[in-house]
C-alpha cells in the first residue's frame, strides 16, 4: 500500500507493517497528495511506475466501505 497521512508518505507491506518508503516512492506519494490530499492506494510498483488497483482512501475519506456503482 502507498499513502500519505499526517503530512508524511507511508508504505505498508503485505503483512500490514509500516515500512520505510524509498525517496522515489516518497516523492511519488507527495505528488499524489498534491492532487487528492491524504490517500491510501493498493497497488504495485513495477520499475518506476506505480499501478493502482484499489483506492482505499482519498481526500481524507475512507472509501473501503463504499460500493462501486
Amino acid at each position: 500500500l502507498l499513502g500519505f497521512e499526517n503530512e508524511k508518505p507511508v508504505s505498508i507491506n503485505r503483512k500490514g507493517e509500516y515500512v520505510e518508503a524509498g525517496e522515489e516512492i516518497a516523492g511519488l506519494a507527495r505528488q499524489i497528495s498534491n492532487l487528492v490530499g491524504d490517500f491510501l492506494f493498493d497497488g504495485e510498483l513495477i520499475g518506476l511506475e506505480y499501478f493502482v488497483f484499489d483506492i482505499l482512501k482519498a481526500q481524507g475519506t475512507d472509501l473501503r466501505a463504499v460500493n462501486f456503482k
